[in-house]
């Protein structure tokens, strides 16, 4: 960050996207080494998490250079209609139990993701007052995190275990999605202005 900001003299939307690219890469690479048993990288499936992440990394300047020149919600509501779209066959290829399905489902949800993780930074910026952009985005990140992805392994335990129910973590994650549509779709015009401004 030293460097990007005397270095190379970012300006703030180019340090924020910056921070925030670093930081959840970092994030993605401490869970990847911390979570591992056994030695970081070992097994055959593993070699493909490394890829995906760099692949996002080139996803999300994608997402963000499209959401500069269509408009943040736009391209945020494709991103979520090609997630919605391409959801159930990576789960189909996910329940294989193979490694050409695991890669291959991991491809599928990157592309949207990745896009998806561009734009998410810039578009919180936009919607938010300058003196309450980390309070917001802290905690709905925080609040996302605890209710979504902290509830999502006892929840798919649950279902596949005690319910019998195959499919229920897709259908979860559906039911997610829809949701993020649906917000998209509800917000106000007012809200709007700054995020289609170039659109």
């Amino acid at each position: 960050f030293f460097l990007l900001l005397r270095v190379f003299g970012a300006d703030e939307a180019t340090f924020q996207t910056a921070w925030f690219v670093v930081s959840l890469l970092t994030e993605l690479a401490v869970v990847f080494v911390l979570r591992t048993r056994g030695p970081a990288l070992a097994g055959r499936a593993q070699w493909a998490n490394p890829v995906m992440l760099a692949g996002q990394a080139l996803l999300m300047a994608l997402g963000g250079w499209l959401s500069d020149r269509w408009g943040r919600r736009r391209v945020s509501a494709v991103a979520t209609l090609l997630l919605l779209a391409v959801a159930w066959p990576a789960w189909a290829q996910f329940t294989q139990g193979s490694l050409k399905g695991l890669v291959t489902a991991q491809v599928l949800l990157s592309i949207p993701l990745g896009l998806l993780f561009g734009i998410q930074g810039a578009m919180v910026a936009e919607l938010c007052p300058p003196q309450a952009r980390c309070t917001v985005y802290g905690v709905s990140y925080g609040t996302g995190i605890a209710l979504f992805a902290g509830t999502v392994p006892v929840l798919a335990t649950w279902m596949v275990g005690a319910m019998g129910w195959r499919d229920g973590p897709i259908l979860y994650v559906l039911a997610t999605v829809v949701v993020s549509l649906i917000m998209l779709a509800t917000l106000r015009p007012a809200d709007l202005r700054s995020l289609d401004a170039r659109a």
